[in-house]
């Protein structure tokens, strides 16, 4: 099936063989309804021109079963995104109290208070990766 024909068909609209005074000419060769057998068990209309039309009920059958594979796909995407942001927030606010912690309330190793380190290089560090997760978690927040 090439694309242009399953564009037509979810799109609804008719076969580019169909005109519609073919489908009039079909309308008005089909038996009245008095003349036509009923069945109460299994009614069964002959299948016509009107069929292919994008208002009959075959084609918004066809239609309502795309939407709906196309709506569980993006629930299924939208799913997995929200799993990878949910675990992406939670690894920075990990990694955001965990610098908080090591520069702010961690007992200092000179016994002089609390937070930082008495080397400086591991100070500078800590305040690196405080300021860098604050700085994500803005980011973050703002998009």
């Amino acid at each position: 099936m090439s694309a242009q024909q399953l564009d037509q068909i979810v799109k609804g609209a008719p076969p580019p063989a169909l005109s519609p005074a073919l489908v009039a000419s079909a309308a008005r060769s089909s038996p009245s309804p008095s003349n036509q057998h009923h069945s109460i068990t299994a009614p069964h209309a002959p299948p016509s021109a009107i069929d292919s039309l994008p208002s009959s009920p075959a084609q918004i059958y066809l239609n309502l079963l795309i939407l709906e594979a196309s709506l569980r796909a993006q629930y299924l995407s939208l799913r997995a995104r929200y799993r990878l942001h949910l675990s992406l927030l939670s690894l920075l606010a990990l990694w955001t109290a965990c610098f908080t912690y090591l520069l702010f309330l961690r007992p200092r190793e000179d016994g002089s208070g609390v937070g930082g380190s008495v080397y400086w290089v591991v100070d500078m560090g800590e305040r690196v990766g405080f300021v860098g997760g604050v700085v994500m978690a803005a980011l973050f927040w703002g998009t």
